[in-house]
């Protein structure tokens, strides 16, 4: 299968210009549902280029690399879940909670996942499970802070 795909130097562009969210860290996704347009997610770079292979809705949650590799079985399980009855527009959010804010105008921001395996979970287990899985990623997250001394910022 082919997918449609775009130079680093175009998506640094993008970036810069505000197009792209990083979502390489994991988070709650703000945007689009499937049936308002989805919003597109950019794996890589791979083979210099990046890659647009798929899509997600707003209400889904991203969970990271290291999380994944971690918690594989148990985010499993919490996937599983596919109550309708219960709704996105439930969610308690935490202070610590991490928000990728996708919407925009006229269409969605691009949402960066980078080149490694994530999984996403569905907005109805999201809904359900959202302190579980916030705790999986932040468990796992090697994007939580940055480090300014050993970047030699003083």
């Amino acid at each position: 299968m082919s997918f449609p795909w775009i130079s680093q130097e175009n998506f640094w562009t993008l970036f810069e210009r505000g197009w792209v969210v990083d979502g390489r860290g994991g988070g709650l996704v703000i945007g689009r549902s499937h049936a308002g347009g989805n919003i597109y997610m950019i794996n890589g770079p791979i083979d210099g280029r990046l890659y647009i292979q798929s899509a997600l809705e707003g209400g889904e949650y991203i969970v990271n690399h290291g999380a994944y590799e971690a918690a594989q079985i148990r985010l499993q399980e919490i996937n599983a879940f596919r109550d309708q009855a219960v709704h996105d527009s439930h969610l308690l959010l935490s202070p610590a909670t991490r928000v990728l804010n996708t919407h925009s105008e006229p269409q969605d921001k691009l949402l960066w996942i980078g080149a490694r395996q994530m999984t996403i979970i569905n907005k109805y287990a999201t809904a359900k499970f959202l302190p579980e899985i916030e705790q999986i990623n932040h468990q796992w997250n090697s994007f939580r802070q940055c480090d300014l001394n050993s970047l030699g910022v003083r």
